[in-house]
């Protein structure tokens, strides 16, 4: 998970000309700089310089960068901050996801980078668990789509407070049925809020959609984002199926 660039090689996808600190960037909160640097994250990579300036300023962002070039940190960083710049018991940013395992992943993330952050309320919420009320409120809330509308339906959830929305995988999130109920936890959200939209591709209609949802987005995209890691190859291996599928 760490970016010490210097301790290993790196693709270029995650190099830069300019060594940013992430100890030295005054736009992110020193708790939040202490937890990047208690777990190894000392250089940011192209995709955090370039969406920090924007994004921790309020911005509503479509970032797209290659899997494995330190994007999730960019929204972490981005629920973070504006928890530490307004305080806040009740559930301030929603994180969706397409997958239980990211979700997990995500919400360990939080905390660990978030370790300084007082007061920290995490949590995630997944199919295959059971559908209760939390029994401390988290500030940040990390899901699947469907579990995080029924929770909001059976007012388990309050989102008077929320002020941001995150979409991770966001490719995989606005097909399908996902789309039905981000949109209705959009609707159930307060008007002034800021959006980030994280993903390695974006089709056309994919952007036109997720422009529905947000305000002037910014498409932060440092580099050509459609490529495999420079350096990573990558195989394909066509594998019979052997068995009947049962939807």
């Amino acid at each position: 998970m760490a970016h010490d660039i210097g301790k290993c090689v790196r693709t270029k996808d995650v190099l830069s000309n300019i060594d940013v600190l992430f100890e030295n960037d005054a736009l992110i909160e020193k708790p939040i700089r202490q937890g990047l640097a208690d777990n190894g994250f000392i250089k940011e990579s192209p995709i955090q310089m370039a969406a920090f300036p924007y994004i921790l300023n309020g911005y509503d962002a479509i970032v797209q960068s290659k899997s494995g070039t330190g994007k999730s940190i960019v929204f972490v960083v981005a629920a973070l901050n504006k928890l530490i710049k307004v305080p806040v018991t009740q559930t301030q940013t929603i994180i969706l996801a397409p997958t239980r395992e990211i979700a997990v992943q995500i919400t360990d993330v939080v905390r660990t980078v978030g370790t300084y952050v007082q007061n920290l309320h995490v949590d995630y919420f997944i199919g295959g668990t059971p559908v209760v009320r939390p029994k401390v409120t988290p500030q940040v809330v990390v899901g699947s789509p469907g579990r995080v509308k029924q929770l909001i339906k059976l007012k388990h959830l309050s989102v008077d407070a929320v002020r941001m929305l995150i979409l991770d995988e966001a490719d995989k999130l606005i097909n399908g049925s996902f789309l039905d109920d981000i949109t209705w936890i959009y609707s159930q959200l307060p008007s002034m809020k800021q959006m980030l939209v994280v993903s390695a591709t974006y089709s056309p209609e994919s952007l036109a959609t997720l422009h529905r949802y947000m305000i002037d987005p910014l498409h932060i995209r440092p580099e050509d984002a459609s490529r495999p890691l420079i350096g990573v190859k990558q195989l394909v291996a066509l594998i019979p199926v052997t068995y009947e599928l049962i939807e």
